[in-house]
Order: C-alpha cells, then sequence, then structure tokens
C-alpha cells in the first residue's frame, strides 16, 4: 500500500488556492507521493496500450505530440481505480 508523505494543507495553501483562482491552474508539487505517479503512469500506459472507445485524439497531426483524454477510465483500468478510491486526491 502507498502512503502519503506529504501534508495536503502544506501544499495547498493560501497561495495555491490564489493562483488557481487568477490563472485557472496551478502546479501543486510534492502533493503526492511518487509512488502514487508511478500508480498513473501504469494507468496511462495501460489506456494508451488499449484504449477506451471514448478516446479521442485532439491533435489532428499524427506528427506532433498528441493532446488525447480518454474519459472515465478509472472504471476500465485498475491504476485508475486504484487512484481514485485509495490515493489522497479526495483530500
Amino acid at each position: 500500500m502507498v502512503t502519503q508523505t506529504a501534508d495536503i494543507a502544506s501544499v495547498v495553501d493560501d497561495a495555491a488556492v490564489e493562483a488557481f483562482r487568477r490563472d485557472g491552474a496551478v502546479c501543486l508539487r510534492g502533493a503526492f507521493d511518487p509512488a502514487w505517479l508511478e500508480t498513473l503512469a501504469t494507468g496511462i500506459e495501460a489506456d494508451l496500450a488499449a484504449p477506451s472507445p471514448r478516446l479521442t485524439r485532439h491533435t489532428k497531426d499524427p506528427d506532433t505530440p498528441a493532446y488525447i483524454e480518454d474519459f472515465w477510465v478509472w472504471n476500465d483500468f485498475p491504476a485508475f481505480r486504484r487512484f481514485v478510491h485509495e490515493s489522497p486526491c479526495g483530500a
């Protein structure tokens, strides 16, 4: 089982909240234990190898880096399901 080493309150501080409100996105370095990021990487690799029928490729030129999305993959891939249900992402 992966444990969380970072105190989420120390990562999501007032400055991060303000940056999110101002910019619409914020990078939360250290929010997740590296093992959780590896879990997500495993899920991404599995999804790319066998995508669901919901996969959409938004990049039209196949010679450029892909921007893709696949909806509800946590239902299809154990790594994503584990991240959704067991990681501190809800906090």
